[in-house]
């Protein structure tokens, strides 16, 4: 199917049948814009699973005192400053933090 729908492509591109450059350049065309194609449709997704940054804002004190279980520890600080986490998410949708940081100051 596919070789008849490229010699179809040929005979109807290629004016001089007589030229083997021609008919090679038309077959090359026909694979370039298909394969061309194909890749876009993968690429996408794998593109959206890319980490990026994200930013958590700081809570209030009440909040991050009940987070923290009623004490003043290293859970409660990074909890009243923010941070930022270096994220990517699985198929599920499910968040996978590879890093953090304290939210930069300028």
């Amino acid at each position: 199917m596919i070789k008849k729908l490229v010699i179809a492509y040929v005979l109807l591109l290629s004016p001089t049948l007589g030229l083997a450059d021609s008919i090679a350049r038309s077959i090359g065309n026909v694979f370039g814009e298909f394969g061309a194609g194909v890749g876009t449709g993968l690429t996408n997704p794998i593109a959206a699973q890319q980490p990026q940054w994200i930013t958590i804002s700081p809570k209030s004190k009440e909040e991050c005192f009940a987070e923290s279980g009623k004490v003043l520890n290293a859970v409660y600080m990074r909890c009243r400053n923010g941070r930022q986490e270096f994220v990517r998410f699985d198929a599920t949708g499910k968040k996978i933090v590879l890093n953090e940081r304290p939210i930069p100051m300028h």
